[in-house]
């Protein structure tokens, strides 16, 4: 299903068109070429995925939002550093700042970034604010 996926976004790529309904996608220049050791491509997944931070928590994505980038291979969680690392490695501890009715994990920079740009069509960026992602006007 996800080689589906890519193949369906590579080709209305070439052809110019978006994946995007509000025509915001990035370019496929903007894409890697070649993802980094330990990381595969993901049409959708770039916005949400394991980390050393989030581990020990039930990953909740929303379904609506498609982000591409490279994400970690399975077995593998994206480190502090902006790698992909096995979870053993991981020296980051889980903090979590209690809000209202839910517990919000340690803001990670990267998938912050990666989630605020890919819900806003790359209107908002996503900022890492005492510990929870806030995505803000560009």
């Amino acid at each position: 299903m996800a080689l589906f996926h890519i193949a369906k976004y590579v080709l209305l790529s070439l052809l110019g068109l978006s994946t995007n309904p509000d025509n915001n996608a990035p370019p496929i220049t903007d894409l890697p070429a070649v993802c980094p050791t330990g990381e595969v491509y993901s049409a959708c997944r770039g916005h949400c995925e394991l980390t050393c931070d989030n581990k020990e928590e039930p990953l909740s994505c929303p379904t609506y939002t498609c982000v591409p980038a490279c994400v970690c291979v399975e077995g593998l969680l994206r480190g502090p550093d902006g790698t992909c690392m096995p979870e053993e490695a991981c020296t980051a501890t889980i903090t979590k700042v209690h809000s209202g009715k839910s517990n919000e994990i340690k803001c990670d920079k990267v998938i912050c970034q990666r989630y605020c740009y890919g819900i806003s069509g790359g209107v908002y960026k996503g900022e890492c604010v005492d510990g929870v992602c806030e995505c803000v006007y560009a």
